[in-house]
């Protein structure tokens, strides 16, 4: 991914909530009013019918220099919201956590800066310091990072440390597109299996 490739400033990543999506359209209007705008990509905007969502979501995401995290309950448990920030991460973007409600979120994220929009009614929502960061952001170089299967194996492990035993775990289809992407190898495969079986077999 070179500089010339990049075609939009943010990828927003959420979990869809009626509640959350009322937060996105606001946070679109404030791109648009900052100075310079902030160009923007969004899941329920962008694709459009006959587009392959995981291809769209990889192309949309290699397209972009910053991913927006939006922090819910909801979004910490969505493998889709997972997947997008740990692409992001692989592919050297830069990362910035919102939190929008109260909720743990992996050790990878608690690491990067975030902003607190909890407090939302209450006072002033941080969006200045939202829009300073992503100007700041914009002018730094996005790297290859880590490789993805290293941080997907990583947030595996945090979900099976965290769903309550006996509960399912669907990540099948996550599993099939990493391994015909060619971003994760068999014996990771072999250990996420391994830890979902044994999770699976756990007594509550």
């Amino acid at each position: 991914m070179t500089e010339a490739t990049i075609q939009h400033d943010v990828f927003i990543s959420y979990r869809f909530e009626q509640r959350v999506r009322y937060f996105v359209d606001v946070m679109e209007s404030q791109f648009e009013a900052a100075q310079p705008p902030i160009t923007y990509w969004r899941d329920r905007r962008n694709i459009t019918a006959g587009m392959g969502w995981e291809e769209a979501i990889d192309d949309a995401i290699n397209a972009c220099r910053i991913v927006v995290v939006i922090i819910t309950p909801e979004a910490t448990q969505s493998q889709y919201v997972n997947y997008e920030w740990c692409y992001a991460l692989g592919r050297g973007k830069h990362i910035i956590p919102v939190y929008f409600d109260d909720s743990d979120v992996h050790v990878k994220l608690r690491k990067i800066q975030a902003l607190d929009f909890t407090s939302r009614r209450s006072e002033k929502p941080p969006w200045d310091d939202l829009i300073t960061q992503i100007q700041a952001k914009k002018q730094l170089p996005v790297g290859k990072g880590e490789s993805l299967g290293t941080r997907i194996e990583a947030e595996i492990q945090h979900l099976v440390n965290t769903v309550p035993s006996g509960q399912p775990i669907q990540i099948d289809q996550l599993i099939d597109l990493l391994m015909r992407e060619r971003q994760i190898d068999h014996a990771q495969v072999h250990r996420i299996q391994d830890m979902l079986l044994r999770h699976r077999s756990a007594k509550s």
